[in-house]
C-alpha cells in the first residue's frame, strides 16, 4: 500500500481512536449537607471526604487534639509538587502518662501539686478532659456576689520551656468558662447577650464594665446601675442613670396614610411591641442624655436615638421623639452656625417653614448641560451613612443606593449612573420582592450635595463647606397625630416639614420576640432638582421626596411556609424648573382664546340661523328648528374649540421641544412630572385638552357625517380646471390643511394616551 493512502487512512481513523478513548463524565456524590464521617473532614477542591493527613482529627478540622503532642516534618520539594506532603503527625498521647500537652504542643507536662507551687494554685489531673482542672465552682443559685474561678497558667523555667500548669484567681468580676455550663445543643456559653467560649486558660469579663459575674455565672450590675437591652438579640449593658422619657418606649406604631387611597390590603394603623427598640432605647436615651465626652458611647448613642425617632416617623409623640426634644433643649452649642444642628446630637428637622427651605440661594456652583469651564454638568452627592444602633459607618457616592430591590444591580458597582448628568431625568419602575430585604443589614442616612464652586473641593471633597445639607419630604412623618406632608389635596404642601435623616427600608422596627412582624420600606423615592427662576445657571436646594409603605402580616416573616410578597417600586430623578410664570401666561393665553372662540362661534351660528331660516317655507317644518338650532350650536362649538385650542396646544408643545432641544446655555427645563397623591401634575393640562379635543372632533364629524346622509341634496364643491393644466393636476390646498389637521389630532392622542 502506498505511504499516502496509509496517511489518509490513519487520519481518517483518528476521530473514532479518539471517541473510544475519551472518559465518560461521571456524577459526583455530595456528602449530606457537607458532613463528613469522624475521621475525615471535607475535601472543597475535589468536593469529597478525605483522610485527615494527621492520624488525629478535632471535630471537623484536621490537626492533633489538645491532648497529644504535634510534630512538623520537612517535606521533599517533589512531595510538595505532586501534593503528597503530610507535615504533621501525631506523636506522645500525653494523657497515658497522666500529664498534659503544653499549650504550643510540643511538651507534656504535668498539673501543679502542693509540693510545686502554693496551696491556692495548684492543679490537678481531670482523667474525664485529659486536663488539668482548677476545681472552678459549678454552676449555682444567685447570691448577689462575684463567682471565684481560677485560669490554666503554664509555668516556665530559665530556658523558656513549660514545666507545669498552675491556677491563677481572676480578677474580681471575671471568670473563666468552661464547658460544662454548655446549655444542651450549644457549643458556647450566653450571658448578658454574649457568646463565649469554654477554654481554662483565659479569664473573660461581662459586655459592660460595671457588670460582674454572680454565681450563677449570669451578668449582674453593681449597685446602683440597671440592666439595659435584650439578651435575645444583642449584648446588655448598666446604666447609672434612667433617662427623662423611660416609659412605653418599646412601642412602634405603623400608620399608613395612603393605604386607604390605594385600597390596599395591608393593616394600616397597628402598633408593635419592637424588640429592637427594648433592646436600643434606655442605653442610647441615658448616654446620649447624660454626655461624658466624645471618647464614650455617647456620640454614637446620640445617633442611636435620632434613629430610633426616625423609625418611628418623626412622631413627637413617641418616646424616641421626645427624649430627643428634652436633650435638644438642654444642648446649648450648635454645628455650623445651625440652630437646628446641637451639639453632639444629628441635624434631624428643618424649623423653617416649606417655601424657604427649598428657595434657598445657598448653592454656588454653576451648572450646565456639557464642560465648560467653571460650570458643572455632572452632579455628585454623598451619603452618610449610620447602622441602626448609631455607628457612623462613613461617607460615599450616591450612586444605586436607592434602587436597594432591583436585582440586576450589583451592590458593589459604584459607577456613577447617568442621571447624574444634568437634564437627565430618570423613572425606574420594578417589582421588588418584600422577604428578599429580610436578610438585609439596615442602614440609616443623610443625603448631601457636593458644592464643587468652593476651592478646597478640588482637594477634599468630604470637607463641611463643600457638601450642602440636601432637605428630604417625608411623606409619612406623623405630627399631633397627622400627616402633614401626605398633601392630599391641592395646597396642602404649604405646610410641609422637611427633615435630614431617612432610610429606604426598616426590617428591625417590625421585630418582635416571635419574629419580623412588619417591614417597612420606601415605595417612591423621587430626587427633584429646580434651576432658580432668575438665575437658571444655578440650583435651588435638591429635594429628596420619600413615601414609605408597609407590609405586615403577623409573624409571617418568621415562618418558614410563607408565599413571596411583591410590591411596585419607584425611584425618580427630576430635573425642572419652576413654571408659575408660564402658566399665568397661559391662562392669560386661554382667556384671549376663548374670546376669539365666542366671536366666531357667534358668526358661524349667524350663518347657519340666516341659512335655515331662508330654506325654510314650511311653518310646520320651522317648529323643529329650535331643537336643531340647539344641537347645530353644540357641534359647532365643539368644532370651534377644536379648530382654535388644537392650534393653540401644538404651538405650547413645538415651544417646549424646540427651545429645550436647541438650548446651548440653561434657560428652560420641563414641568414637572408629579405623581404622588394629590399633588398637581402640569401635565394634566395637556392630557385632558388632548382627550377633550379628539372626542370633540369625533362627535363633530359623526354629526356631519349623519347630517349629510339624512340630506336630499348634496351641494359638490367644483373647481374648474386651471388654463393650462389639467383638472387633476393636484388636490386644493384646503384639502390638504383637512387632512394634515387630522393627522396631527391622530398623531398627539396617541402619543400621548397609548
Amino acid at each position: 500500500m502506498a505511504p499516502s493512502v496509509s496517511i489518509c487512512l490513519a487520519i481518517a481513523a483518528l476521530p473514532l481512536l479518539l471517541e473510544q478513548s475519551r472518559s465518560e463524565m461521571a456524577t459526583i456524590p455530595l456528602p449530606p449537607n457537607l458532613q463528613c464521617p469522624p475521621s475525615q473532614v471535607f475535601d472543597y477542591a475535589g468536593l469529597v471526604c478525605s483522610d485527615c493527613d494527621s492520624t488525629k482529627i478535632q471535630p471537623g478540622v484536621c490537626g492533633c487534639p489538645s491532648t497529644s503532642l504535634q510534630t512538623h516534618v520537612d517535606c521533599s520539594i517533589e512531595s510538595m509538587w505532586q501534593g503528597s506532603c503530610k507535615d504533621l503527625t501525631c506523636s506522645t498521647e500525653c494523657s497515658i502518662l497522666s500529664e498534659v500537652a503544653s499549650l504550643d504542643q510540643q511538651y507534656c507536662i504535668p498539673c501543679s501539686s502542693n509540693e510545686s507551687s502554693a496551696p491556692n494554685e495548684s492543679s490537678k489531673y481531670d482523667d474525664l478532659s485529659n486536663e488539668c482542672s482548677c476545681n472552678n465552682p459549678a454552676k449555682g443559685p444567685s447570691t448577689g456576689t462575684h463567682v471565684v474561678t481560677k485560669k490554666l497558667v503554664e509555668i516556665y523555667n530559665e530556658t523558656g520551656s513549660p514545666i507545669r500548669k498552675d491556677c491563677y484567681r481572676c480578677p474580681e468580676g471575671m471568670a473563666v468558662i468552661i464547658k460544662d455550663l454548655y446549655e444542651d445543643g450549644r457549643q458556647f456559653f450566653v450571658a448578658a447577650g454574649r457568646e463565649y467560649i469554654a477554654d481554662p486558660h483565659l479569664c473573660v469579663s461581662c459586655p459592660d464594665p460595671y457588670m460582674f459575674f454572680d454565681t450563677d455565672y449570669t451578668c449582674v450590675c453593681v449597685d446602683g446601675y440597671l440592666v439595659a437591652g435584650e439578651a435575645s438579640i444583642g449584648e446588655q449593658s448598666c446604666l447609672e442613670n434612667n433617662p427623662s422619657v423611660s416609659s412605653s418606649y418599646s412601642r412602634v406604631r405603623f400608620k399608613d396614610p395612603f393605604a386607604l387611597e390605594e385600597e390596599s390590603d395591608e393593616p394600616h394603623d397597628f402598633t408593635l411591641e419592637s424588640i429592637t427598640f427594648s433592646h436600643l432605647y434606655l442605653k442610647a436615651a441615658a448616654e446620649c442624655e447624660y454626655y461624658k465626652g466624645s471618647s464614650g458611647k455617647s456620640l454614637q448613642s446620640c445617633q442611636a436615638l435620632s434613629n430610633l425617632c426616625v423609625m418611628n416617623m418623626y412622631d413627637e409623640d413617641m418616646p424616641a421623639c421626645k427624649q430627643l426634644e428634652v436633650i435638644s433643649q438642654r444642648r446649648v452649642e450648635t454645628y455650623h452656625n445651625q440652630e437646628e444642628w446641637k451639639y453632639t446630637l444629628p441635624w434631624l428637622y428643618y424649623q423653617d417653614e416649606a417655601d424657604y427651605v427649598t428657595s434657598d440661594r445657598g448653592i454656588n456652583m454653576r451648572i450646565s448641560f456639557r464642560t465648560e469651564v467653571n460650570h458643572v454638568n455632572i452632579l455628585s452627592f454623598k451619603l452618610a451613612k449610620f447602622t441602626v444602633d448609631g455607628v457612623f459607618v462613613g461617607m460615599e457616592d450616591l450612586t444605586n443606593q436607592f434602587e436597594f430591590c432591583f436585582s440586576s444591580l450589583d451592590n458593589n458597582d459604584r459607577k456613577k449612573p447617568h442621571w447624574l448628568a444634568f437634564g437627565n431625568s430618570y423613572r425606574h419602575e420594578y417589582d421588588c420582592s418584600i422577604d428578599h430585604l429580610l436578610g438585609k443589614e439596615m442602614y440609616l442616612y443623610d443625603l448631601y450635595l457636593v458644592d464643587e464652586s468652593s476651592e478646597s473641593c478640588n482637594v477634599n471633597s468630604l470637607r463641611s463647606d463643600c457638601l450642602y445639607p440636601v432637605p428630604v419630604l417625608n411623606r409619612n412623618l406623623v405630627k399631633e397625630n397627622k400627616f402633614p406632608n401626605a398633601n392630599m389635596q391641592l395646597g396642602d404642601d404649604l405646610d410641609d416639614i422637611y427633615t435630614r435623616r431617612f432610610f429606604i427600608f426598616d426590617n428591625q422596627s417590625g421585630r418582635t420576640p416571635s419574629g419580623t412582624e412588619a417591614v417597612r420600606f420606601a415605595k417612591k423615592i423621587i430626587l427633584q432638582i429646580q434651576t432658580q427662576s432668575e438665575n437658571p445657571s444655578q440650583l435651588y436646594p435638591p429635594r429628596l421626596i420619600v413615601e414609605y409603605a408597609t407590609t405586615a402580616n403577623g409573624n409571617r416573616f418568621a415562618t418558614a411556609e410563607k408565599e413571596a410578597t411583591n410590591t411596585s417600586l419607584v425611584f425618580k430623578v427630576e430635573y425642572s424648573m419652576k413654571t408659575e410664570n408660564f402658566w399665568a401666561s397661559i391662562q392669560v393665553m386661554i382667556g384671549f382664546i376663548f374670546a376669539f372662540a365666542v366671536v366666531i362661534f357667534g358668526v358661524r351660528m349667524n350663518n347657519f340661523f340666516t341659512r335655515q331660516q331662508a330654506n325654510v317655507d314650511d311653518p310646520a317644518a320651522r317648529s323643529t328648528l329650535g331643537l336643531h338650532f340647539i344641537l347645530h350650536a353644540v357641534m359647532i362649538a365643539c368644532h370651534t374649540f377644536v379648530l382654535l385650542f388644537f392650534s393653540f396646544n401644538t404651538i405650547i408643545c413645538a415651544y417646549w421641544f424646540i427651545f429645550f432641544k436647541l438650548q446651548s446655555e440653561v434657560f428652560l427645563l420641563l414641568p414637572s412630572d408629579n405623581e404622588f397623591h394629590g399633588v398637581s401634575n402640569e401635565y394634566y393640562f395637556f392630557e385632558a385638552s388632548f382627550r377633550v379635543l379628539f372626542w370633540c372632533q369625533s362627535i363633530y364629524i359623526a354629526y356631519t357625517i349623519v347630517d349629510q346622509c339624512r340630506s336630499d341634496l348634496i351641494f359638490v364643491d367644483w373647481e374648474s380646471p386651471h388654463r393650462g393644466k389639467s383638472s387633476s393636476n393636484g388636490v386644493p390646498m384646503w384639502r390638504l390643511a383637512t387632512v394634515l389637521f387630522w393627522i396631527l389630532l391622530f398623531s398627539f392622542y396617541f402619543c400621548f394616551f397609548t
